[in-house]
Formats: C-alpha cells, structure tokens, sequence
C-alpha cells in the first residue's frame, strides 16, 4: 500500500486524472533488537543533486550489514536523500517512508518536502531513503515480475478458476525472482528497515528519531517503536497497517475500497452513480484499443481505486465514466476516448509480486491456503465491485515464495505494547481511506498507550500532506513542540468542480 502523490498505487504509464483536451491518469514478534551504538555507524557523505523540485537537494549512501548477525559481512548500500532546513538552526531530521512494501523515498523527496508547511520546511532536514533491496539502494531486486490478476472479462466472475490461474502466473513470477535475487532476498524485511532506520538517524547525528511513515511506512514505524524505543521524539503514522502479524489480516484490508465507493454513495450521490454507469457498460462488453489490447471492466474498476485515494481526483471519476461510453459508442468522439483509456490501462501489479509480496512474506511467518484465499476473495467480492480484485493480489501474494521470514511485532502482545507506552504518537487516517481501512487504524490506536487520533471524512490515502488545515496544523505542532493535539474529526470538504 503505497502513499499516493499520484499509493498502495498500481502501476500505469500515468498516474493522475487531470482535464484538458486530454486527460493523463498520470502493500508482527521476535525479541526486540539492540540500539546501535554511534562507533557502529557509518558516516555520511553529502552531496549536491538538484532537481526540478528543489535546487537544495542532496544525496548520500549508507552502507549497513546486509546481515545484522553478521555486521563484519557483506554489505548493503541504502540510497538517501534529502532537502536541508530552510533555517540555520534546525531541530534535526524528519524521516519519510512513503509506503508499499517497493516505495522508493529517495527520488522523490522534493516532491515529498514540498507538501510540507513553511514551519515544517523551516525547522526539520526532510530525509528520505530507498529502503534495502529498493530503488538505488544495493543490492536491490532485480526481475521480479508484477502480474496482474487473471480475470475473466465479461460475464459472470469465475473466481475459482481466476484464483488458480493468478496463484499459478504468480508463482512462477515469484519463484524467477527469488531465484535471481537468492542471496540477498531473505535480508529486505522490515525489522531489518528499522534497524537501517535507526543507522540512518546515528548517522545524520540526531539523538532521537523524528519519523513520518505513510501506509507500509506506519509498520516501519511500529517495528522501529518496538525495536528502539527509547529512541523517538516524534513519530507520525498516516495510513495505518494493521499492527497484527498476520497474513490473513493483511487480507483484509481489500475491503477498503468499497468502504471508499460507500462513502461516495452517501456524499456524492453523483459520483456514485457516474461510476455505476461505467461499470455496468463493461460488465458484457470491452473497450477495443490497439495491438489486440482491451480496457475492461478491472482496467476500470482499478483505475477508480486510484482515483478514489485522492479527494481532488474524485471529480475525475465522472470523467472516466463518460470517456467508456464514448469509446463504446463508435461515434465521432470515439477514436479519442480509446486513446485516452489506453493510456490508462494498467501494465503491472504493484500489490503482488516483487518487493510487495517478498517484503509481506518475510514480515508475516504464516502463509494461507488456497481454499482460504479464495474464501477470502469472495468474501471481499460480497462488500462491493471492487474488494474482489484487489483481494486477487493481497491473497495469493506469497505463491512460489520460500522464504524464511523474521516476523514483525505483533501488536496484539501486552508485553510488545507495555514496550511502547511512554512513546506519544500521532495517528492520522481518513474515516473511509481506500487502502488502509480505519479499522486498521483502530487496530494501531490499540497499539500505543499514548496517542492522538486525527481523522478526516475522506475516502483520501494518507492525509498529513492534503492541504487541510484541520490535520495539518495540529500535526505540524506536534512535530515541531512534541506536545500530543486532542483528537479530532476534520470535516468533509466536498468534491471540487472541474475548471
């Protein structure tokens, strides 16, 4: 589950939905590690490498045991970047993960830096990082395929027959990158994240970790609370992942999307129904694109996940719709609205498959059954049209994998949660997020004596950055002033019209 600038976010060759005369569509409890002591740690070395988001911009590499059983082993290289403070005299650094498992911080922190307020800017070094086996860090994951649910397109879903043949594509992508990558592979699971983290914050000199984690990043930011406690000044997790070790849970989460489509029924009446049309004009019939490809109704119904994480691309849904009946309808417009859904159609599976599933099956040690994931799946179907895909990635996610897991806390342990009681936390989450569910949320606010829950009536996937103020400035003065908000619930701001 990926934050989404554009984000637990499904590959495509554009992202984001915007108007013009085109439209671009631009993933839980072993014995807590030690604390690294400061003659452990590697020293950075920054330097410049600007880009169109920040002229300040600089980079650096940190080189960690690849194995923390064995420190004086073979290494492996974290890729990090970050935007100094505007002021002279920062506080320290701000840490952001934003999400996955497979989220790359490291390129994008200028993008990131800039959702931040003045005073955030003013006051931290904004620090991201590719986390091992991702992105630039090394060694990284190297041909592991991301495929796609199988499903049938018309008629009536055959999810039995579906299942059998994703867990079976699944399998053999998952096996070739296991076998490609087999000797580092079983070293990129999240406590081995945290305790990266917790070289990273030795490394830039801060005494105590300030961390922001978004989706994947708020079980970074757990672990790294179990593991080091007594190391955080702040921590904010937006997006929440369930703290329970367990595969099974993860599951779960599929749900989110209809709970999102829900939400829309209730507020955008509208909406709602621009998206029922589209969905019912595929349901017997495809889009016809070029070189023998179709947009189907899972294109679709994917796309709208998308859409649906972020408030201002909800006006977009309408938008979509109207562009399937158009290439539906062979008229004049029809040429046009093809062009645009084939720019739409998804190519790769970033929830299964590739750093998603090994990071998953490494952080979770029990594994389901087929008949299980395919009760799963249907269960998910009931809640609504879109649970059922993605419950078609989380389920299977783990097939042709063997590897040996190192589990997460698990934070339904009184033991684990007695660990982390005197750490004040903030806890963000939008009441219908579509891809971390607030009953996740629940699950984490359970996990942390000290906390303060911000919420926000949105279907929106992670909400610390949204430009509402209502979240935004309580939390901006509890990283800066370390002083816990009241908890509150930020209003629903509507759907903005399109210009």
């Amino acid at each position: 589950m990926h934050f989404h600038f554009g984000p637990l976010r499904k590959s495509r060759k554009t992202t984001v939905i915007s108007l013009a005369a085109v439209i671009a569509l631009a993933g839980l409890g072993s014995v807590p590690a030690a604390a690294v002591s400061s003659s452990e740690s590697e020293s950075l070395q920054w330097t410049e490498c600007a880009d169109a988001g920040s002229p300040a911009k600089e980079c650096a590499t940190l080189v960690v045991p690849l194995d923390y059983d064995k420190p004086n082993g073979r290494k492996a290289q974290i890729a990090m970047s970050r935007i100094p403070a505007a002021s002279g005299d920062p506080i320290g650094s701000l840490f952001f993960n934003p999400g996955g498992p497979g989220g790359a911080g490291a390129a994008i922190v200028s993008k990131i830096a800039s959702g931040f307020s003045e005073e955030i800017l003013d006051r931290f070094n904004i620090v991201s990082w590719d986390p091992r086996g991702i992105g630039d860090s090394k060694p990284a994951l190297q041909s592991c395929d991301m495929p796609l649910p199988i499903l049938n397109q018309t008629g009536p879903v055959k999810w039995s027959r579906s299942l059998e043949r994703t867990v079976k594509q699944l399998g053999k992508a998952n096996r070739k990158c296991q076998r490609l990558n087999e000797d580092f592979i079983n070293h990129l699971g999240t406590k081995n994240v945290a305790r990266d983290l917790e070289r990273m914050r030795i490394a830039v000199g801060d005494s105590q970790l300030s961390y922001y984690g978004a989706s994947y990043g708020t079980r970074i930011g757990y672990t790294y609370a179990v593991m080091f406690p007594n190391r955080v000044r702040a921590m904010v997790l937006d997006g929440n992942i369930s703290p329970k070790s367990d595969y099974a849970d993860l599951v779960t989460g599929a749900r989110g999307p209809d709970l999102a489509l829900d939400f829309l029924k209730k507020n955008s009446r509208a909406t709602y129904k621009a998206f029922k049309r589209g969905d019912r004009a595929l349901q017997e019939q495809t889009v016809r694109l070029d070189a023998g490809e179709r947009f189907t109704r899972w294109d679709y119904r994917q796309v709208t996940i998308d859409l649906l994480t972020k408030t201002v691309q909800l006006r977009q849904i309408p938008l979509l719709a109207e562009k399937v009946e158009e290439a539906l309808s062979e008229g004049p417009e029809a040429e046009e609205a093809r062009r645009i859904l084939s720019s739409l159609k998804p190519e790769t599976n970033q929830n299964a498959g590739g750093p998603f599933s090994v990071v998953n099956c490494l952080d979770y040690a029990e594994r389901i059954g087929q008949s299980t994931q395919l009760n799963s799946v249907k269960k998910m179907d009931k809640g609504g049209p879109l649970g059922g895909l993605l419950a078609m990635s989380y389920a299977p996610g783990c097939s042709g994998l063997k590897l040996n897991p190192e589990p997460v806390p698990d934070m339904s342990s009184k033991r684990l949660r007695a660990r982390v009681a005197e750490i004040p936390v903030v806890l963000a989450n939008a009441t219908r997020d579509t891809l971390t569910p607030k009953f996740w949320a629940k699950k984490m606010k359970s996990a942390f004596a000290q906390q303060s829950f911000i919420q926000q009536h949105s279907t929106q996937h992670v909400i610390w950055l949204d430009n509402d103020s209502c979240v935004t400035d309580p939390i901006d003065d509890y990283v800066i002033n370390r002083k816990l908000p009241n908890p509150r619930t930020c209003a629903w701001r509507g759907i903005s019209p399109l210009n």
